[in-house]
């Protein structure tokens, strides 16, 4: 029979490893911007989006190791062919030049934001956003202009469709159920299709 502080111990291990594992494969849904206080646990999407707080650990996770997952690459964005504007400088062009918008919002901090990021690196992305005016906005500094559309969660990262007057185009989205202006951070197709769509918002 084992000790019955080492059977404590084991216990203990158990329960932080069996939190961390429903952790990485679910994620939380609250970023650092609220606090943690719109949290959401719908089922994971395939790709699921990001909102984990920064700096929360998982309770009883004293003398644990958690396993160490696969890094993100760096945040790209590839701004040396995407010309990104801040949110009134591209409402401002949309206007002014009659393009739909392509708005996007992430965090720093955020694994599936800097995937995302990447898509945008893809020749076929590149020569659609010359179509939109583009605007990326960080969730963290700009928390009024986030809370403003976050029509089916406050997710990151999230990709919203704009009409050059600045409606949102609600049906030009994700096909998915949940999470629906979240597109594939692995996949240009995914965003390029969105695009595409949204061409259509300029008559």
């Amino acid at each position: 029979m084992l000790p019955r502080m080492m059977t404590l111990r084991l216990s203990a291990v158990a329960t932080a490893m069996t939190a961390l594992a429903v952790a990485a494969a679910t994620g939380c849904k609250a970023g650092p911007a609220d606090g943690g206080r719109n949290r959401e646990k719908p089922a994971a999407p395939p790709d699921p989006p990001a909102a984990r707080a920064r700096g929360a650990a998982p309770a009883a996770a004293a003398r644990v190791v958690a396993p160490t997952p696969k890094a993100a690459r760096a945040e790209s964005w590839n701004a040396a062919q995407i010309h990104w504007l801040d949110y009134d400088q591209g409402i401002a062009v949309a206007k002014t030049q009659h393009k739909p918008v392509c708005l996007v919002f992430f965090a720093t901090w955020c694994p599936h934001c800097k995937n995302y990021s990447h898509v945008f690196e893809d020749p076929r992305v590149v020569a659609e956003a010359k179509k939109f005016a583009m605007i990326r906005i960080d969730t963290d500094r700009e928390p009024a202009v986030a809370s403003r559309y976050a029509l089916d969660g406050s997710y990151i990262p999230r990709t919203y469709f704009l009409t050059p007057s600045g409606e949102i185009a609600r049906t030009v989205k994700a096909p998915r159920t949940r999470f629906q202006f979240f597109y594939n951070e692995h996949d240009p197709a995914s965003l390029l299709g969105g695009m595409q769509q949204a061409e259509k918002l300029v008559d």
